[in-house]
């Protein structure tokens, strides 16, 4: 109670029992109840406490086991074991809860813990002289077999060094499984096929689903077949077999089936003299005596309990391994024998023998299928995040996802990737992102299989990268309608093609990069041609950047150059400055001019500086400058060299010689020629050199300069001239640099020139700034015109400048 000056937390604890922290809930209790209650504690007062801690105990208790229950029955393992520590926290000595908590960790993929569990336990008790009972000890043997395998390198291991994320999106398969495998068949043989393209996360699932099933009595063996050992003649079986366990029960076996076997597996032979000769087997002619003998092998395995034989990618089996399993699967009726069985559905279409097993699996009376399909975007992205321990923006775990297709191993492959810093861009432009080679190995495998008419549909739609008709993809591929659909069919059965509406798309951004990866550089160029042509020819119409690349990976020299030109005006013109320096690349590979390479290395030198990449401006500003004087353009390479010579003071690079005498020597050529819009531009790099020298009485000779030619030149010159003079306001009359920021902004105004416009504009906001007028109307109304325009405004410097103020004003 707050008047008598005692704190509660009741709350908080009735609260972590609402949510099943029940953990939290037994710290709590293990503290006592009113424990620092103040005053003298009567007889009465005492029983009371007890009762109130009893009763919290008793409600703990019942929600712990009420939420075991249902844990237990949805296969959560992870939830149930908190349940589990909870109620062996309220009873310590308690050895059913012991076992709860070492079946939960063990069946939640931690059999150690599991272990640890047990040594607490015997520890916490060992003073009785107490001794676990056959049920503890049986439980205790299957944990430390499973722990045992995952030292071993047990699939179901954490690999070192690496973040192994949570099952995601698989729950619903995975405690469908758990409870069929949990209870074996009575009086037949049990088949279950995890069916799925490659990645799609059926090796993991096996792991989960086979978590803790040896503690149900269950004895499982498991292969996996490699493709490059098809061809070994029962090898999966061989590898089955190969444990200790197996090779007890075979030398139990009665003849003629054990010494068959001896010739197959001879590693579990012990006897004395040469291994018994293996039977003859050749595809096609199988002894019967080989079958009868695996037969009997399981028959005795089975002695021991039900046995679950687990055959991961069993379409690298080979054919006498086949021919084995359709002999059980037809023969078996005594029950307690289960096929966990695990095939890429795009490997079937080749592999007829597989095919006709799995058809007749199909048809036996207790079989079941869990095919398994993408990731949907919720659980892909969080895949994404738990594949690493670096945090992601969010932009980038969408692109990722988008790329993925939510195909789990590729999404954890493109994030490990991303986070090494091998992955390369993720914008959706037609340069495509470098694949890991595991991701390109598994989806060549799928398109091997594709016929000549899917592979050139294939081709087209990822070189389109964007939803097709029919009769558009008719025309790209060069195909006949008929070849085309025929072609289609089989693209969407491998599933890599999707429809829109009435066209047609590659289905995952991956599988367009790698089939455009896998293109032969004549071939890409010739789809780009057509793709350029059938753009050109349509009713809609087509952006100059779309055109520009297709033209440009086509090899046309002309039009590539003349799209890239028209895409990087325009770019340009909204400020999109990275953009427009793409598509200046691009026009400069297809240049062939001597003057149009100089303007656009000087275009694409210019766009750099004004974005402040002054490193990759420089070089690109003194080539241009050197090709422009070449060409007798002695204004243009003024216009460079000036820049450049910024670029490098910037820097605080050395040229040489002084910066502000390199900007004089330009200067006074700028004037001899009376070119005075440069005349003015080097004005300004040279009072901002001379600002960072501290020199203030060359700044003030600077100024008066620009004040005796601000009325030569053109109009671009003369707002230039009076921008300079406003910074009379840090060197000279206030009222001065305000007149004339004014007239800077008057002259801008009569001109088409929207960057000029905001250079006059921030240079005026910085004067009403400095003189404390920018709360005004002209401060409002020119920081509102310069917000409009600042969008298409390609000068990082302007951007700052005017949205610091807007952010002060």
């Amino acid at each position: 109670r707050q008047e008598s000056g005692i704190g509660s937390d009741l709350k908080e604890y009735f609260d972590a029992e609402m949510a099943g922290r029940f953990n939290t809930c037994t710290q709590f209790l293990q503290r006592g109840f009113l424990v620092r209650a103040a005053g003298v504690l009567t007889r009465e007062y005492s029983g009371w406490i007890e009762a109130q801690e009893a009763e919290l105990r008793l409600g703990l208790r019942r929600k712990a086991e009420r939420a075991w229950q249902d844990r237990v029955q949805d296969e959560d393992w992870e939830g149930a074991i908190s349940s589990a520590e909870a109620l062996l926290a309220l009873a310590p000595g308690d050895e059913v809860r012991l076992r709860r908590l070492m079946e939960a960790r063990t069946k939640a993929g931690q059999p150690m813990r599991a272990e640890e569990a047990f040594r607490e336990f015997s520890a916490r008790i060992g003073e009785t002289d107490w001794a676990p009972s056959e049920e503890t000890k049986k439980l205790l043997t299957g944990i430390q077999s499973i722990a045992t395998r995952q030292g071993l390198g047990f699939r179901g291991a954490q690999v070192v060094g690496q973040v192994r994320p949570p099952l995601q999106g698989r729950n619903s398969e995975r405690s469908l499984l758990r409870r069929r495998l949990a209870t074996p068949p009575s009086s037949e043989l049990r088949g279950i096929l995890i069916s799925g393209e490659a990645g799609m996360g059926k090796t993991r699932l096996f792991e989960e689903v086979l978590l803790g099933i040896p503690l149900n009595g269950h004895r499982v063996l498991s292969s996996e077949s490699a493709e490059l050992e098809q061809l070994i003649p029962l090898n999966p079986l061989i590898e089955l077999f190969k444990g200790r366990e197996a090779g007890e029960v075979l030398r139990r076996l009665e003849e003629p089936w054990r010494t068959v076997l001896y010739g197959v597996m001879p590693s579990h032979y012990l006897g004395g003299g040469a291994v018994p000769e293996a039977p003859q087997i050749q595809s096609g002619s199988v002894p019967r005596r080989l079958f009868e003998a695996f037969f009997q092998l399981l028959l005795s395995l089975l002695d021991d309990g039900p046995v679950i034989l687990v055959l991961e990618d069993l379409q690298w089996a080979d054919q006498t391994t086949l021919s084995v399993l359709e002999f059980l699967v037809r023969r078996w009726d005594t029950g307690g024998l289960q096929l966990l069985i695990s095939v890429r559905t795009e490997e079937i279409r080749k592999n007829k023998t597989l095919g006709t097993f799995l058809e007749s699996l199909r048809t036996h009376v207790d079989f079941l299928e869990v095919p398994l399909a993408d990731l949907d975007p919720v659980n892909s992205e969080a895949l994404i995040r738990h594949s690493t321990d670096q945090s992601l923006e969010p932009d980038r775990v969408s692109q990722l996802r988008s790329l993925a297709g939510g195909n789990p191993f590729f999404l954890i492959e493109l994030t490990l990737e991303l986070v090494a810093d091998r992955l390369g861009p993720l914008e959706p432009t037609q340069d495509i992102v470098s694949l890991p080679l595991s991701i390109r190995q598994v989806l060549d495998r799928r398109l091997s299989q594709l016929s000549p008419e899917a592979e050139k549909l294939l081709g087209s739609l990822a070189v389109f990268s964007r939803p097709l008709g029919l009769a558009g993809l008719v025309r790209i591929s060069h195909l006949s309608e008929q070849d085309c659909l025929s072609g289609l069919d089989q693209l969407y059965d491998f599933r890599l093609v999707a429809t829109r509406g009435s066209e047609m798309a590659v289905s995952h951004e991956l599988v367009r990069h790698n089939v455009y990866q896998s293109l032969s550089d004549s071939r890409r160029a010739w789809i780009h041609g057509q793709v350029a042509q059938l753009l050109l020819e349509s009713d809609q119409q087509v952006p100059a950047d779309e055109l520009a690349v297709h033209f440009h990976h086509a090899g046309a020299r002309d039009k590539a150059n003349a799209y890239a030109v028209e895409a990087a005006n325009r770019a340009e013109a909204s400020g999109a400055i990275p953009e427009a320096l793409r598509f200046l690349r691009i026009a400069r590979e297809h240049s062939i001019d001597p003057e149009d390479v100089a303007s656009l290395i000087w275009r694409m030198g210019h766009l750099n500086y004004l974005h402040q990449s002054l490193e990759e401006a420089a070089p690109l500003l003194e080539l241009a400058g050197q090709r422009f004087r070449r060409q007798g353009k002695i204004g243009e390479a003024l216009d460079a060299e000036v820049e450049w010579i910024d670029c490098l003071a910037q820097r605080g690079n050395d040229i040489g010689r002084d910066c502000v005498e390199e900007i004089q020597c330009l200067k006074s050529e700028a004037a001899e020629k009376e070119l005075w819009e440069v005349f003015n531009k080097a004005l300004d790099v040279e009072a901002h050199q001379l600002d960072r020298e501290g020199n203030l009485e060359g700044i003030r000779e600077v100024l008066g300069q620009a004040r005796v030619n601000w009325d030569r030149g053109t109009e671009k010159a003369r707002c230039k001239a009076r921008a300079m003079v406003a910074l009379n306001i840090y060197f000279g009359s206030p009222e001065t640099g305000l007149a004339a920021a004014r007239e800077a902004v008057a002259i801008a105004e009569t001109t088409d020139d929207s960057e000029l416009y905001l250079y006059a504009l921030n240079r005026l906001i910085l004067v009403l700034y400095c003189q404390g007028l920018l709360h005004t109307h002209e401060g409002t109304r020119a920081l509102s015109e310069a917000e409009a325009r600042l969008g298409n405004c390609g000068d990082l410097n302007l951007k700052i400048n005017i949205r610091v103020n807007r952010a002060v004003w």
